[in-house]
C-alpha cells in the first residue's frame, strides 16, 4: 500500500464579489442628481442670456423711436399761410398731431410747405407714426379729432389703414403704470404762465393754448418682460419746439 496521499485545496473567490442592485441604483441616482443640475444651470444661463437680449433689442428699438419723435416734435413749425391752425393741432395724452418738414426733400430751403404728421398710442402698447404722405393736408385712414384715453380706445384698424402707417415701439406699458386708474401720459406740454412760471398739461385744447406751447415732455415706459409683471425702462426727453418762436 502506498503511503503517499493527496491534498486538496479548494480556495475561495475573494475580492470578486458583484455591484449590488442597491449601489447600482445608489450611482444612478447621483449621476440623475448630477445631470439634473448641470442641465439646470445651462438652461438658466441660457434664458439669462436671452432675457438680456430681448431687453436690449426693446429697448433700442424704444430709444430709436423716442430719437424720431423728439426730432420730429423739436422741428415742429407753423402751417401754410391757408391753414388756420397753429404747429401743434391736437396736443393730448396719447397722441399728437403737428405740422412738421422733417425728412422732406429740400427742408432746409424753407420753401417746402410743412405736412401733418401723428404719433398715437395704441391700447395694446405700439406707438405708430403717421404721416400726410400725398401732401393734400389730410392723414387719410385716422381719426385726428378723437379724444383721447381712458375714455375712447383708438381703432386699431388705423395701423393697416392709416396714411404713411410706421410701427415705432412695442410693449409699451403707460397705460397700466403705475396703474389703470393713474396712467403715465406718453405726452406733456410744456408753456408759460403770463407771470412766467412754468405750466404742464397732458391735454391742451383750443388754438390760443395749442400756440402757447413751447416744449413736450415725453415719457416712454417700455415693458421689458412682456406676458408677465411688467418689468419696465423709462425713456424720458423733452422736445422743445423751436420753429415757432
Amino acid at each position: 500500500m502506498s503511503r503517499f496521499s493527496s491534498t486538496v485545496t479548494v480556495q475561495g473567490r475573494q475580492g470578486q464579489e458583484g455591484t449590488t442592485l442597491v449601489e447600482l441604483l445608489v450611482g444612478m441616482l447621483i449621476a440623475a442628481i448630477l445631470s439634473t443640475l448641470i442641465i439646470g444651470t445651462w438652461w438658466a444661463l441660457t434664458q439669462s442670456y436671452a432675457n438680456t437680449v430681448r431687453r436690449g433689442e426693446a429697448t433700442d428699438f424704444a430709444r430709436l423711436g423716442l430719437s424720431r419723435l423728439e426730432r420730429e416734435i423739436r422741428d415742429a413749425q407753423n402751417p401754410p399761410p391757408d391753414v388756420a391752425d397753429v404747429a401743434v393741432v391736437r396736443a393730448r395724452p396719447w397722441y399728437i398731431v403737428l405740422y412738421t418738414t422733417f425728412n422732406e426733400a429740400g427742408n432746409q430751403s424753407g420753401s417746402v410747405a410743412p405736412r401733418l404728421v401723428m404719433y398715437r398710442l395704441y391700447s395694446n402698447g405700439e406707438l405708430w407714426r403717421f404721416q400726410d404722405v400725398n401732401g393734400d393736408g389730410v392723414i387719410s385712414g385716422v381719426d385726428i379729432g378723437v379724444d383721447s384715453w381712458p375714455g375712447v380706445t383708438f381703432n386699431l384698424a388705423e395701423r393697416t389703414s392709416g396714411e404713411g402707417a410706421q410701427l415705432l415701439a412695442s410693449n409699451l406699458v403707460n397705460a397700466s403704470v403705475p396703474s389703470t386708474a393713474n396712467p403715465t401720459p406718453l405726452f406733456t406740454y410744456l408753456s408759460y404762465n403770463p407771470d412766467g412760471s412754468l405750466a404742464r398739461a397732458s391735454d391742451v385744447r383750443g388754438t390760443n393754448s395749442r400756440a402757447q406751447i413751447k416744449g413736450v415732455e415725453i415719457n416712454v415706459l417700455v415693458d421689458l418682460n412682456p406676458g408677465k409683471s411688467p418689468v419696465y425702462t423709462h425713456l424720458r426727453t423733452t422736445a422743445q419746439i423751436r420753429n415757432t418762436r
